[in-house]
């Protein structure tokens, strides 16, 4: 008997990585390298006493019940010159690269999932189709799985009503490597079998949203008339947002740029609104944050910093920007909901945000740095309109902030501590004698 792994979905898979990137008498010498009683029967070219042909199945199933992945890494790194130059593996565990004949303990299937709403994004039903009809033609997953071209086709028009599509979809799943042709037979890692079935639940449930979103149309919001009225210029964008906070389905923005620019406060004039979740990337985490989007069900994510959330963080917003869907596993129950949010989001370098995110935002904006004039008129009206601060007292607080920072969020923490002039002088003086060795004003 063998033991019995504590991830038998791991197990699965590491059979299918061993019978994919390695030949069979390989396999054999690297069990008597393991001192395994089955493969130490045989010799080098496979043969018992008796010459009966050791069974390659056999020998795969006892290594993938007893390599941990260190010890996989190191046979990998040992038999490389044996491993495939030509069949790749993508999988939840594993990775494998046959150009580099390199084996990583790491998933393709972010990544892959990704592609595969990629293309649904692009070519629409015929994807759903084309998946959805070959996890029904083809039951057997144990190696490598096909199904004859035309009658998946066939399949594949049955459930979504249309032919129409149907072979852009493959196309644009071949151009992936998600699929792949051979002899008129349409071919599908069994690795990827598993992922798929998640993204045909995860389209199934999209495709309910669609069809109750008119039901879960959004009530008439109330801008108030003075929104956006601290930001200098940038009319355009004052109407991009109108446009999106009254649509009926979300759209979502980023605002990309130094500092010292208007991103940021407009996402606090956004915050003014009903049902607004303003939160900085930095300190926020995935548990968190779906706990606050349970519990808060806000219409309005506001983002800033987005730039330095983790890469575990993102994966909470991504399911919610593409499919207005919530969800959690943990401790063997899962929750769900739908949810119309609309996503902005503010960040400094676009770059540090993963390709999957920046995919989701419909629109990118670019803004410069504010003048120091720009940045003065703009924190008076901050906190003059927003704060209740006094016109003069306003001034004051804006040039002094002005000589260090470009930050209306500076000004408007002066604003709340400082009472007269000498605690702004003092409070000033205090940031700048703690300021970071060789820190410079943002925007000179």
């Amino acid at each position: 008997m063998y033991n019995s792994p504590k991830n038998e979905d791991k197990l699965k898979e590491r059979y299918l990585l061993l019978k994919r990137i390695f030949e069979g008498l390989t396999l054999l010498a690297i069990g008597k390298d393991l001192g395994d009683d089955y493969c130490a029967r045989f010799d080098e070219r496979g043969y018992d006493s008796n010459y009966n042909y050791f069974n390659e199945d056999e020998v795969v199933k006892r290594l993938a019940n007893i390599l941990t992945d260190e010890q996989l890494l190191n046979i990998s790194e040992k038999y490389k010159d044996k491993l495939s130059t030509y069949w790749s593996f993508l999988g939840r565990y594993y990775t494998y690269d046959p150009e580099k004949r390199r084996l990583l303990l790491e998933s393709s299937w972010d990544r892959i999932r990704e592609e595969i709403h990629s293309v649904y994004r692009s070519v629409g039903e015929s994807v759903y189709g084309i998946l959805k009809a070959f996890l029904e033609l083809k039951k057997d997953w144990t190696y490598w799985s096909s199904c004859k071209y035309n009658p998946l086709l066939f399949r594949a028009e049955e459930l979504i009503g249309t032919s129409r599509g149907l072979k852009k979809a493959l196309d644009g799943l071949r151009a992936k490597g998600i699929v792949s042709l051979h002899k008129g037979d349409i071919e599908i890692p069994p690795e990827l079998v598993p992922l798929i079935k998640e993204v045909i639940e995860e389209i199934d449930r999209l495709r309910a949203f669609e069809a109750v979103t008119p039901a879960l149309k959004q009530e008439a919001i109330e801008v108030p008339e003075d929104i956006f009225d601290t930001v200098i210029g940038y009319d355009d964008v004052k109407k991009l947002f109108l446009m999106s906070l009254k649509a009926e389905k979300p759209t979502h923005i980023l605002l990309v740029g130094p500092p010292a620019s208007a991103k940021t406060v407009m996402l606090l004039e956004i915050s003014r609104l009903k049902d607004a979740f303003y939160l900085l990337g930095g300190s926020t985490t995935k548990v968190g944050l779906i706990d606050q989007l349970f519990n808060l069900r806000p219409k309005y994510i506001l983002l800033d910093e987005a730039d330095k959330m983790s890469r575990e963080d993102y994966t909470a917003l991504l399911s919610l920007m593409e499919t207005g869907i919530v969800k959690e596993t943990k401790h063997g129950k899962t929750r769900e909901m739908i949810l119309l949010a609309r996503v902005y989001a503010a960040c400094n370098i676009e770059k540090n945000l993963p390709p999957e995110i920046l995919s989701r935002f419909q629109f990118k904006l670019h803004f410069r740095p504010y003048t120091k004039e720009e940045f003065i008129e703009v924190s008076r009206r901050v906190l003059t309109m927003r704060e209740g601060v006094d016109e003069e007292f306003a001034t004051y607080i804006s040039n002094r902030v002005a000589e260090l920072s470009r930050d209306v969020r500076e000004s408007i923490g002066i604003a709340r501590l400082a009472k007269t002039k000498s605690e702004v002088d003092f409070l000033l003086n205090l940031k700048r004698k703690y300021a970071p060795f060789g820190y410079k004003v943002e925007g000179k």
